[in-house]
């Protein structure tokens, strides 16, 4: 009687033993990647499994990415520091390219794929789950007197010179602030423009300028395709200090800045 106890607990041991082994997860999770910009990378995953990548940031510059869909719908997100900013799909067959974007040097950006209802080939008789297929590609562009982030506070302004040109990149839900200090008494002109010369008058980026206290002075705008704008001139006494408060609620574009 001990014997046979001992033989259907032996069996049953096994079999769960068995159970276990055969058991695969919803989702197969691994380890993230890392990518370069300037390359087109070609990655294949699984239905049903996902794929990690990280690419981190550089100065001086701003990147956006390329993403190419083969064979099955691919989707997909995109982080920086617990923030979300794309979470969409790039179906079978199509292409995507990205607004432009702009984080602190050295920072780490994660991009997440996921496999889901890639669907069968019937194949031999027989029913095989498709794979999806994408194709990833990292843009870089390097630009002089670009600005620093993170500057999305007053106390963290980007500082800004008379007669240098600076390179900014607005995001969505995005805020860069600007400081100016005259180096001696006169009249200062501040120009900015978005480089898009597609003309969208729907498109703008608002403008606040502050003193050196919490009072606005003015407020302005600029617009796709209409060319430098001047949104502030004052007479400023050596050592005055003028802030420049950016904001836009949507996409991302390339603007410039100049003091004259």
């Amino acid at each position: 009687m001990k014997i046979g106890k001992r033989i259907l607990s032996t069996a049953l041991a096994l079999v769960l033993a068995a159970s276990a082994l055969t058991m695969v997860p919803e989702r197969e999770a691994k380890a993230a990647g890392t990518i370069t910009a300037g390359n087109e990378n070609t990655f294949t995953i699984k239905s049903g499994e996902s794929q990690d990548y990280t690419y981190t940031m550089p100065e001086d510059g701003y990147f956006y990415f390329e993403l190419k869909a083969e064979g099955a719908r691919v989707n997909y997100k995109f982080v920086n520091n617990y923030k979300t900013y794309l979470d969409s799909s790039c179906s079978n067959g199509s292409s995507f390219v990205s607004s432009p974007y702009a984080f602190p040097k050295n920072s780490e950006v994660q991009f997440h794929f996921e496999c889901n209802d890639a669907g069968y080939d019937f194949i031999e008789g027989k029913d095989i789950i498709k794979n999806c297929t994408y194709k990833l590609t990292i843009n870089y562009v390097k630009s002089s007197n670009f600005e620093q982030e993170s500057n999305d506070l007053k106390s963290d302004a980007g500082k800004i010179k008379k007669g240098k040109e600076y390179t900014s990149v607005m995001m969505a839900d995005d805020t860069d602030w600007y400081v100016f200090k005259a180096p001696k008494k006169g009249t200062y002109k501040f120009m900015m423009v978005d480089t898009d010369t597609v003309t969208d008058y729907s498109q703008k980026m608002n403008i606040e300028i502050y003193g050196g206290s919490n009072k606005i002075l003015g407020v302005s705008s600029i617009t796709k395709g209409t060319g430098w704008t001047k949104v502030f001139q004052k007479k400023m006494k050596k050592g005055q200090k003028i802030y420049l408060k950016c904001t836009y609620d949507e996409g991302g574009f390339e603007y410039k800045i100049k003091v004259k």
